[in-house]
């Protein structure tokens, strides 16, 4: 053993030789590469570098890395797979404190609880600074593909309502006005160079009718109340096109408009246990192969080879009028008017005889045709045999006539005529005839127009004998009255 050496010095080979040593100082630290495990004791007391200072640089693992608490990464790391043991007992950063910045996936995200974002989020495409979640994308393999694909299970707890799609517009506290609020908006589709749509739909609703379901609604609005200018359920500024029946109130069995059932191109307005009211200020107009341009101001026929129909109702009456066929417009000619304060109005020539019904001009309601045997020698008007039985009368005029066969014994004898009415003077004398011959037989019509007033009443004609001698009728031939209630 060579002599010498100091404090702390080895024994160190120089050579293969034998013999072929010296004192060396050893270098500080361990001495790479390793050939045996690294460890230390006792256990749980030393690091590896220090925190800000003396640290290594990288570190390369050929296997796995067991950390007994918090593994802390300040840079970029590059991981093959990251484990927790045991299984959703740990997590990456803390909430609030010692998070991570970003994370990047190549792949998927699966997340077995709740997830809260609080940023704008952003499927397909780069998050929108206006607007919490906005979804884009063409990365679709189907021939029916979803934007947002909403099918939720809901749980038996749900004995409320269920909504697998809910919006809500809230605004902030704050000062200000929004120009439009809408829960649900469909914008307006966006064709992409030769691509087409066949039919496209704002908004589609399939049958919601199922085994299960009590009632279906494929679009329900409740009533609209609270706005301070207009409460409407639904609004549509353009055509509307119903397929079904519609149907108003909620009577079990409603008012409804639909097409015919055997004619599918006629529209019924249907009242089915009440009345249908048609109903405006100024007027009501029912057409017959006509309609109202409003653009040209005039009445067009649907059909010129065909007449039309007008029916109007106003404040003053209702007309009715028509049209021949010929070209449009249709030149409407009025046919009758029945005013609002009963006045008809009709065309010349329009009613013939035939056309009327019975009695609605005038009515007999009264008669007496017979040969009595009648005479009187007392002066005074008193009551002849010629009257009718008791007759009912309306209140209207009507005329009485009749035509009496007579003479008077004493020649030169005065007589004068006119109608009783119950017993008592109704009419003024209404013939004067003297006797040229004595029993020489005579002939007087009379006619008078009045009205008895309403109830039942007896007419009769009366004579006065002026002169002496005996007044008597002719039986010899029939004596007759007549008593007509004037309709007009």
């Amino acid at each position: 053993m060579p002599v010498g050496g100091t404090t702390s010095q080895v024994l160190t080979k120089t050579s293969a030789a034998d013999y072929a040593t010296n004192w060396q100082t050893p270098a500080a630290g361990l001495t790479i590469p390793l050939s045996q495990n690294l460890t230390f004791s006792p256990d749980n007391a030393f690091d590896i570098g220090a925190s800000g200072a003396s640290r290594p640089r990288s570190l390369f693992l050929g296997g796995a890395a067991t950390v007994g608490t918090t593994l802390t990464v300040a840079g970029n790391s590059t991981l093959r797979s990251l484990l927790f043991f045991g299984d959703n007992t740990y997590d990456i950063g803390a909430s609030g404190n010692n998070r991570a910045r970003d994370l990047y996936l190549g792949r998927n995200l699966a997340v077995g609880g709740t997830s809260a974002l609080t940023g704008n989020v952003a499927v397909g495409g780069s998050p929108l600074g206006n607007a919490a979640l906005s979804v884009a994308g063409t990365s679709f393999n189907a021939s029916t593909q979803y934007g947002i694909d909403s099918e939720t299970t809901f749980s038996s707890l749900a004995t409320g309502q269920g909504y697998a799609v809910f919006g809500r517009v809230l605004t902030q506290a704050a000062a200000f006005t929004m120009g439009q609020g809408n829960a649900l908006y469909g914008a307006a589709p966006i064709i992409g160079a030769g691509s087409t749509i066949a039919a496209m739909s704002g908004l589609r609703v399939e049958n919601m009718g199922k085994s299960g379901v009590n009632n279906a609604y494929g679009v329900y609005i409740a009533a609209q109340s609270g706005a301070s200018a207009l409460n409407i359920g639904l609004y549509n500024a353009g055509t509307s096109q119903f397929d079904g029946a519609i149907t108003l109130g909620t009577n079990a069995t409603p008012p409804r408009i639909r097409s015919t059932p055997s004619q599918g191109e006629a529209l019924s307005l249907e009242s089915q246990i009440g009345a249908l009211y048609a109903s405006g200020k100024t007027a009501v107009g029912i057409s017959g192969n006509a309609y109202w341009d409003g653009p040209s101001a005039t009445w067009l026929r649907y059909d010129t080879s065909k007449a039309a129909s007008l029916l109007f109702s106003s404040d003053l009456g209702i007309y009715m009028y028509g049209a021949p066929a010929g070209a449009n417009p249709a030149g409407f000619t009025q046919y009758f008017f029945l005013g609002t304060n009963g006045t008809l109005v009709l065309p010349n020539s329009s009613i013939t005889t035939p056309m009327l019904a019975g009695n609605s001009v005038q009515q007999l309601i009264g008669q007496y045709a017979n040969t009595p045997t009648w005479s009187s020698n007392t002066s005074g008007y008193q009551e002849t045999a010629i009257q009718t039985p008791t007759v009912a009368c309306s209140g209207a005029m009507v005329r009485v006539e009749a035509t009496v066969s007579f003479f008077h014994t004493a020649t030169g004898a005065g007589m004068q005529f006119a109608f009783f009415v119950d017993g008592t003077m109704w009419s003024n004398t209404l013939a004067v005839v003297n006797q040229p011959v004595g029993g020489q037989v005579m002939v007087v019509t009379l006619i008078f127009y009045a009205t008895p007033g309403a109830g039942n009443h007896r007419f009769a004609v009366a004579v006065n004998n002026l002169n002496a001698g005996t007044f008597n009728l002719y039986t010899g031939t029939l004596q007759t009255m007549w008593v007509t209630e004037q309709k007009r």
